[in-house]
C-alpha cells in the first residue's frame, strides 16, 4: 500500500518588473507491505492500492525582491567599522 500526501501552497513571487503567481509542493511518502492470505476474514489487512491525499493551503506566501541602496549599504558599513574601532580601543 503506497500513500503519498501532498501539501500545495500558493506563492507570489514580486520582483522589481513582474509578478509570478505559482505553488510550492511538499511530499511525503509512506509504504506498507500488505500481508497475503487465503482468508478473507483475517483482520489486519489492508487495501492494496496508491492512495493520494492532497492538502491545499488557503494562505499564500508571498515574497518581495527588493534591493537597498549604496547609501544604506555605506552608512551600514560605517556603522560597523565604528562598532569594531570602539571595542578595539576599549582592549
Amino acid at each position: 500500500m503506497y500513500e503519498y500526501y501532498v501539501q500545495v501552497v500558493p506563492t507570489v513571487y514580486i520582483d522589481n518588473y513582474q509578478l509570478v503567481n505559482t505553488n510550492q509542493y511538499s511530499v511525503t511518502e509512506y509504504m506498507e507491505v500488505v500481508p497475503y492470505s487465503e482468508s478473507l476474514s483475517q483482520e489486519g489487512r489492508g487495501i492494496p492500492g496508491l492512495f493520494i491525499m492532497f492538502e491545499l493551503s488557503p494562505i499564500t506566501v508571498e515574497y518581495k525582491a527588493h534591493s537597498i541602496g549604496f547609501i544604506h549599504f555605506f552608512t551600514n558599513l560605517c556603522a560597523i567599522i565604528g562598532g569594531v574601532f570602539t571595542v578595539a580601543t576599549l582592549i
